[in-house]
């Protein structure tokens, strides 16, 4: 994971701004390690902290296109970002990179803020476009990355942690009496809320656009249709389904780093060990770089049966709860 943070000002950003940034990013370094980077432009300052999986030595964030008019700082990882590099190439982009964030900042500019119903994958992004004087926030179709924001009328700070607004603008926030009571009675913050007011989390599936004159506009980019009814035979289903999962394992495996997989076992219990048997397939291709793969569980589960992954062919398979074990395997 990486960690962007930011503000965006109406009148423009001052060195109170840069400073706060900073400190936003300070805040996230857990999520990430291997960089850190700030972006100030007139009316905005972007930071980010990165964890490295492809093109380690050139994806520097905040990024920038070739004139410095679209610079984009983002988390995550974009799946479907080479058949999507191969059509901006054929455009006549020119890329200085192998990353994914390069073709996000390529894609804006084929595309504006529509790319983003383009992109297959996990992500949280800010992207700030100078000619157009506006910043555009988006989160992925299922909202496995995270992202809040605030407004105060003059000014979007945003960050992939909560924490990093609530320490650097206490002022601006105070408890939420609706959302504790959320919380305490049905154990869940409403989609949308968090338990700060001014705080907001920006919702699965939507983008925030802000040309740092009116208010902030959300607006919903995908949601699912099942307008379509498939008419499969149980064989056809699973063929298709398992065609789906070996598309998704072979998206997931591009890294310029060694790659690792784990199962997920607190509710394992309620579940069958045969109707857990997830097969991939044994052709597979391995990550461009994880010549030494290593194999282990880890795990606690009383129960008879425990599952066991076998990272060599991303293959699972079930094995008595006597021969578990927590290295080596």
């Amino acid at each position: 994971m990486c960690g962007i943070a930011g503000i965006a000002r109406r009148g423009g950003v001052g060195d109170a701004d840069a400073i706060q940034a900073q400190k936003m990013g300070e805040i996230i370094r857990h999520r990430g390690p291997d960089d850190e980077g700030i972006r100030r432009g007139e009316r905005y300052v972007f930071a980010h902290r990165r964890l490295a999986i492809i093109d380690l030595a050139n994806g520097h964030q905040p990024m920038g296109n070739e004139d410095g008019t679209v610079w984009l700082a983002y988390n995550g990882e974009v799946y479907n970002f080479m058949p999507l590099r191969e059509e901006l190439l054929a455009k006549g982009h020119v890329f200085q990179t192998r990353c994914d964030t390069e073709v996000i900042i390529h894609l804006y500019e084929e595309e504006g803020p529509a790319c983003v119903e383009r992109l297959n994958g996990m992500f949280a992004l800010a992207l700030f476009d100078e000619n157009n004087q506006h910043l555009l926030l988006a989160r992925d179709r299922t909202g496995i990355k995270p992202l809040y924001y605030s407004y105060d009328g003059t000014a979007v700070r945003f960050a992939s942690e909560a924490k990093a607004l609530v320490q650097t603008a206490p002022r601006l926030v105070s408890p939420d009496p609706r959302s504790m009571v959320d919380f305490f009675a049905l154990s869940v913050i409403q989609e949308g809320r968090t338990a700060f007011e001014g705080i907001s989390e920006l919702l699965p599936a939507h983008v925030l656009v802000w040309d740092t004159r009116g208010q902030p506009r959300t607006t919903r980019y995908w949601q699912p249709s099942y307008a379509t009814k498939t008419r499969l035979s149980g064989e056809e289903l699973t063929d298709a389904v398992s065609g789906l999962l070996t598309d998704a394992v072979e998206s997931h495996l591009v890294s310029d780093v060694p790659v690792g997989t784990y199962l997920r076992v607190d509710s394992i219990p309620a579940w069958s060990p045969q109707s857990l048997t997830i097969t991939s397939t044994d052709s597979t291709p391995s990550p461009p770089v994880s010549s030494a793969r290593k194999k282990w569980t880890k795990g606690f589960m009383p129960a008879r049966w425990r599952p066991v992954s076998l990272l060599t062919t991303m293959r699972w398979r079930w094995v008595p709860a006597t021969s578990w074990g927590t290295s080596g395997r």
